[in-house]
């Protein structure tokens, strides 16, 4: 059972494309003339660890030292979490938080991205673009 770190760290990597890693994390932020095609990853785990592990990474976004350079989240911001959990099925455990006026919250869903970039493309809302991604250490318990 993978359980999330309460000392779960999001640092920075140079030259690495984040997606390729293990375990990686992006921030999105929503930028003019940024035109993105939407994917959908659902989580297909046990309902009771992925709380667990969403509420782990709540508690540990509220603490100042979760990234390893000066983060300020902006309203609107977002962060995607992706650990890799069985690499022979390439299975992989996914959260997404959005940053609001009372801090980060959980997205429900899993990543449901297509169905929300419908809706800010029907609300003229600018689309995300990745600003900034790494490795995640310290991960798991």
């Amino acid at each position: 059972m993978c359980k999330v770190s309460n000392k779960i760290k999001f640092c920075t990597c140079e030259n690495q494309f984040p997606l390729h890693l293990t375990h990686y994390w992006q921030i999105k932020k929503r930028i003019k003339g940024t035109q993105v095609i939407g994917s959908t990853h659902f989580n297909n785990l046990n309902h009771d660890l992925l709380v667990f592990n969403e509420n782990a990474i709540l508690n540990r976004l509220k603490e100042n030292d979760c990234f390893d350079f000066d983060y300020n989240p902006e309203i609107d911001d977002k962060l995607n979490v992706s650990f890799l959990i069985d690499e022979k099925e390439n299975e992989r455990m996914e959260f997404n938080f959005v940053y609001t006026e009372n801090g980060w919250t959980a997205k429900i869903g899993g990543g449901i991205e297509t169905m929300e970039w419908m809706l800010d493309e029907a609300e003229g809302k600018h689309q995300y673009a990745v600003v900034k991604s790494g490795k995640i250490k310290n991960e798991f318990k």
